[in-house]
């Protein structure tokens, strides 16, 4: 799974959970896991993605909007993938 696939689930289904614990079950992955996938996107780009304290998590709207762009890379990697 590409990097930028699994922080776009990462992300969007933060929406709907109440922790990094939460997220990681709900992908089968570890904790731990997903907690390193989200710092090394924050190092990324350079911000906090989620507001992790207090519960339950909330993306922030530099979260909000990676996730909008990353929405929009997958959709066009799709389409460019589709007319191959």
């Amino acid at each position: 799974m590409a990097r930028e696939q699994l922080i776009y689930q990462i992300l969007s289904i933060s929406k709907s959970c109440r922790s990094i614990t939460d997220i990681a079950n709900r992908l089968y992955l570890s904790q731990p896991y997903v907690s390193k996938e989200i710092h090394q996107a924050e190092v990324k780009y350079h911000t906090k993605l989620l507001h992790r304290k207090p519960l339950p998590i909330k993306l922030t709207r530099a979260g909000e909007v990676i996730l909008e762009s990353l929405e929009k890379q997958l959709e066009l990697q799709n389409q460019l993938l589709g007319t191959v």
